[in-house]
């Protein structure tokens, strides 16, 4: 027999054990109790991969098509829900949007919106995953079917970035987004499966696991996964927290220490990270100085910075960052070595020092460009305006073509 996984095995099947998220639960039980459900026949679900997206739509297609649903909740007894569970239930159709987004792909999804439901009296409900990822046209064509409904066909859209979805969807959709689960939520789960499973465990592993994955349930659930049945205990797991690791990065580039920075980065690289979000959200943090909780960033360097740089300054950072190479870990060597240039009252004095993490980054680039174009922005730049300097940058590591 297949062992099963942990987020399969403690995937939740009522609303009731859903972890978080009681702003949308109670109202998803509201519609069902008050079979108010298709007062819209389309439903978005927003928020980060592993948060909770799919379990509350297929909790919500169970329970519509519930025989006796129990205070909005399915009743897991009756025949309905037991196919449900059984990944058998004819009239609920799961569609990946990511791999099939185009046009010819979704068409026949369409045309099964159009059918009769295999099951009297029950809803036909589709759940596109990913939605945010389908074409022009297959919006075009989906807002047109979407119109023209069968009565007991009912629309669910999942989606990492609900701000993708054209708005003609969404004025027509019952709007939902799935918050990140805090630490404590995901902590206390963790324990309740290590107790139930008979794991080892230790308090500080367990926060280990819960701040690295913060917001993400099944990333958490997988990692105690693994180690649990390769050990049978999580005792040893200490992960390192990319968020306290990035914000070390920082100080030590503020500091003038941009080799150590890079070297104290690349310990992370191997943990599941968006450097996207990472490089917007240190630039809001550092723009706003103290106004802000910032958590794993001294204030004290925060404050630091803010004084070195205007606000229009850190827009154009920002922008710059996230237009070249956005999605990749070199992004965040370029935004270290950038953020490092500006603070120029905090970096070493030494040319020999400065030359350094230098090299370590043209190393770590591998860019073949005579030293001249790597060398730090000297007293001849020393009127540069920051966005000058940027654009310099920018040119001297190949981001951009003079």
């Amino acid at each position: 027999m297949a062992l099963t996984s942990f987020h399969t095995k403690y995937r939740p099947s009522t609303y009731n054990e859903v972890i978080g998220q009681e702003h949308i639960t109670s109202i998803l039980k509201g519609l069902v109790r008050n079979k108010t459900f298709k007062s819209v026949n389309s439903y978005i679900f927003g928020g980060t991969a592993g948060g909770g997206k799919t379990t509350l739509s297929r909790i919500f297609a169970k329970a519509i098509n519930c025989k006796e649903p129990i205070d909005g909740n399915p009743c897991e007894k009756c025949e309905h829900c037991s196919m449900f569970s059984k990944g058998n239930y004819p009239d609920f159709i799961e569609y990946d949007g990511a791999s099939h987004n185009k046009l010819e792909s979704v068409k026949p999804m369409l045309y099964i919106s159009s059918l009769h439901t295999n099951i009297k009296d029950g809803y036909r409900v589709l759940l596109i995953d990913e939605a945010h990822r389908l074409t022009k046209e297959a919006w075009d064509l989906l807002l047109k079917t979407l119109e023209e409904s069968e009565d007991r066909t009912v629309w669910i859209f999942a989606t990492t970035e609900p701000n993708k979805i054209r708005p003609a969807i969404i004025s027509r959709a019952y709007n939902f987004v799935v918050k990140p689960l805090n630490v404590q939520e995901i902590s206390s789960e963790i324990i309740r499966i290590c107790k139930k499973e008979q794991i080892d465990y230790t308090l500080s592993s367990v926060k280990s696991i819960s701040v690295n994955f913060k917001g993400k349930m099944r990333d958490a659930l997988k990692t105690i996964d693994m180690y649990a049945k390769a050990n049978n205990s999580i005792s040893d797991i200490h992960l390192k927290n990319k968020e306290q690791v990035t914000a070390d990065s920082i100080k030590l580039v503020l500091l003038g220490r941009l080799e150590e920075s890079i070297s104290l980065f690349d310990t992370i690289v191997d943990v599941s990270l968006d450097v996207r979000a990472v490089v917007s959200n240190t630039l809001y943090a550092l723009s706003v100085g103290d106004k802000i909780d910032t958590g794993y960033l001294d204030s004290s360097v925060v404050l630091s910075f803010r004084n070195l740089v205007q606000e229009k300054e850190l827009r154009l950072i920002t922008s710059e960052f996230l237009k070249y190479k956005p999605d990749t870990v070199d992004t965040f060597y370029l935004f270290l070595t950038v953020i490092s240039e500006i603070g120029q009252s905090l970096k070493a004095t030494k040319a020999e020092e400065r030359d350094k993490p230098k090299r370590a980054f043209r190393n770590k680039y591998a860019i073949n460009q005579e030293d001249k174009n790597l060398t730090v922005i000297e007293t001849e730049d020393k009127n540069l305006s920051e966005t000058e300097k940027i654009n310099k940058l920018m040119i001297d590591y190949g981001f951009r073509k003079d």
